[in-house]
């Protein structure tokens, strides 16, 4: 991560990254903040969320200089009718011109999520170099609505329905998940999410009784809504002494460097990071996630990378096919080395240099 900690405490240019509403969208945004050139200072303009509030208190023990602001009324989301979330949506966009008048930002990145909304759109009307990011193989809404003020989009993988001025330049994510060294441990890591997953919380304790689980420890990160009924579920299996239920994962480089099979949800930034670390992995997409991008991420990886993918009513696949991993040592290095395939390392560096390119004239895209 850059160390702007001796710079001057006034930034002389500003990158705006603007969105929000869950870590998938915040995560890939702090690392292309990371890989900013010294002298270019990161904003991030959000919902407010308590997840994002966590990102960024965790990103400034490492970069003070990044500023937060949040957006009033969410983005304009809020209301309990057309013409007040209309109204609402105006004061967003409002919020957003002033802020981006106060820093005169080099480029503002739309990274999905409704506070991108009011923020690209201020952007535009001020004639400021806008890319996209767009993590999942699904466009999001934000994205498609947005992409014709865009000069690029930047995609992590092919998009499903093509969108004008895309490239296609992998994931974001942190620099550490690609120089952790992998533990040849065995540890079941499942991971649900920056806000859990309610449907893998509640079929995992079923899953777990039935697996080869001799010399194997498991941890379960469920997000801290889910924590006690998850803790009670497994108790109740008669594992709550052998399962570690956290809400939260502070280390994730290191976990998934530590994890001999994970299972999870097929959201892109986990989908990344799996893969920069090379864990055999299986995937339960989200039955419910919008335009059942999930489900299209998931596809991605297995015909890309060699990944497991069950659906969540197919406890009877889950239980057999995991079992098969967890017994077979020589498959899991080959599924860890099968999912490394779809890992682009690089990809923040790759986007920061489409990001000042196109306020430049030039973009990747």
């Amino acid at each position: 991560m850059t160390d702007r900690r001796t710079l001057p405490l006034t930034p002389r240019e500003v990158v705006v990254f603007a969105g929000g509403g869950s870590g998938g969208h915040l995560t890939p945004a702090l690392a292309i903040a990371a890989a900013l050139p010294p002298g270019i200072w990161p904003h991030v303009i959000s919902c407010g969320r308590q997840v994002e509030r966590d990102l960024i208190t965790r990103h400034r023990t490492h970069d003070p200089t990044l500023r937060y602001d949040v957006l009033p009324h969410d983005a304009g989301r809020s209301g309990r009718t057309p013409l007040s979330r209309l109204r609402n949506a105006r004061d967003a966009e409002r919020a957003a011109g002033r802020l981006l008048d106060a820093v005169r930002p080099r480029a503002v990145v739309g990274v999905g999520g409704y506070a991108s909304v009011p923020t690209v759109l201020a952007a535009a009307k001020r004639r400021i170099p806008i890319t996209l990011l767009e993590q999942n193989a699904v466009a999001g809404r934000a994205t498609e609505l947005l992409a014709p003020l865009a000069s690029q989009v930047l995609a992590a993988m092919p998009l499903s329905r093509p969108l004008p001025r895309v490239g296609v330049v992998g994931n974001p994510i942190a620099a550490g998940f690609a120089t952790v060294p992998r533990a040849d441990s065995k540890t079941l890591l499942v991971l649900g999410g920056s806000q859990g997953a309610g449907g893998l919380n509640a079929l995992l304790p079923q899953i777990v009784r039935r697996l080869p689980l001799a010399g194997w420890s498991v941890v379960h990160q469920c997000g801290a809504a889910h924590i006690d009924e998850t803790q009670v579920s497994y108790e109740a299996m008669g594992f709550g002494s052998r399962v570690s239920v956290r809400a939260t994962i502070d280390d994730m480089p290191l976990a998934l460097a530590g994890a001999g099979v994970v299972v999870s949800r097929a959201g892109a930034t986990t989908l990344a990071e799996l893969a920069a670390v090379g864990v055999p992995s299986m995937l339960v997409p989200s039955p419910t996630s919008v335009h059942d991008h999930q489900r299209r991420n998931a596809a991605f990886a297995r015909e890309q990378g060699g990944v497991d993918v069950v659906e969540q009513d197919d406890a009877d696949g889950l239980a057999a096919t995991l079992s098969v991993l967890l017994a077979d040592r020589r498959l899991r290095r080959w599924r860890g080395e099968q999912i490394k395939r779809i890992a682009n390392p690089n990809a923040a560096s790759v986007c920061v240099d489409a990001i000042l390119g196109s306020a430049s004239g030039r973009r990747v895209a």
